[in-house]
């Protein structure tokens, strides 16, 4: 497993375009499992405490069902649903992103004292030609 995991870190540190496709691949498990996160496990219970019924059931009947037609409904409760999966998988990809970024931060090697030393002299001089 932890070999597994370093394999899935460094690939998405590398920026190769077999990576990409492979990043592609996880992030359409990954949206399958997180939604099916939302719409099984956190939208039940917290639209029965919000309004005492399922999200996806809330709507609107501007017509009622008339001789064999069916109603003319306005389902906004399919809406809130989609717009509350938007910003929980939003809010996941980004601290997800962020957790990639640090780790690649420090992947990067410290700088030598001779590479500083350098940087130095060259900035040094910059400010000289300036002036």
């Amino acid at each position: 497993m932890k070999q597994i995991m370093k394999d899935l870190k460094t690939t998405m540190i590398r920026r190769k375009r077999v990576d990409l496709a492979a990043g592609i691949v996880l992030a359409g498990a990954f949206r399958t499992a997180m939604t099916s996160l939302i719409h099984d496990v956190i939208l039940p219970p917290v639209s029965t405490i919000a309004t005492g019924t399922n999200l996806a059931n809330l709507s609107y009947v501007i017509k009622k069902p008339t001789g064999g037609m069916p109603p003319v409904v306005i389902g906004y409760g399919r809406f809130l649903q989609t717009t509350i999966d938007f910003v929980i998988i939003g809010a996941t990809v980004v601290t997800i992103l962020k957790l990639v970024e640090n780790m690649t931060e420090k992947a990067e090697p410290a700088r030598s004292k001779e590479q500083e030393l350098l940087t130095e002299i060259r900035d040094l001089m910059r400010l000289q030609g300036k002036a």
